[in-house]
């Protein structure tokens, strides 16, 4: 999840889609401004992501990671 600047939700928006690794990202209502749900198959590529590729947009200002532990469909 991230907080980004007020109006760049879609700009942070398309910039996160294409980035590998990422399957889903959406805007949302409340504390946080978007949703990114990605896969990687360690957490030295999901380190990766959030240190070296989510984090530096320019308009992201703070960012959550969970991790899911169990996925029900």
């Amino acid at each position: 999840m991230a907080k980004v600047d007020a109006g760049k939700d879609g700009e942070v928006l398309e910039k996160i889609k294409m980035v590998d690794g990422v399957e889903d990202a959406s805007a949302t209502y409340g504390i946080y401004d978007l949703v990114v749900q990605v896969h990687f198959q360690s957490i030295e590529a999901l380190d990766k992501f959030v240190f070296h590729e989510l984090r530096k947009i320019s308009s992201v200002r703070e960012t959550i990671t969970l991790i899911r532990s169990s996925c029900v469909t």
